[in-house]
């Protein structure tokens, strides 16, 4: 290969190389977005499951509330009809 091939057979890997770390520099852009993206999901998700947690648990507060009340009627009634 001649000096002027070689040289210039340089200067064209000196430019794929650049282009390559550009595409890197981007695709490491890239990975840190969607890495804060899968962080702010993964809270958002927990806080969905906390909230979703604390209803279920309002829910069956009431709901054994109104078991506990029921019984005491029932109690009530049958005292009453004993009696």
């Amino acid at each position: 290969i001649s000096i002027a091939r070689g040289l210039e057979l340089a200067q064209l890997s000196g430019g794929r190389c650049a282009d390559l770390e550009g595409q890197i520099e981007q695709a490491r852009k890239a990975l840190i977005g969607a890495t804060r993206d899968r962080r702010v999901l993964d809270r958002l998700r927990e806080r969905h499951l906390v909230a979703w947690k604390r209803v279920q648990g309002r829910r069956l507060d009431l709901e054994l509330d109104e078991f506990a009340t029921q019984r005491y009627v029932r109690e009530s009634h049958l005292e009453v009809l004993q009696s």
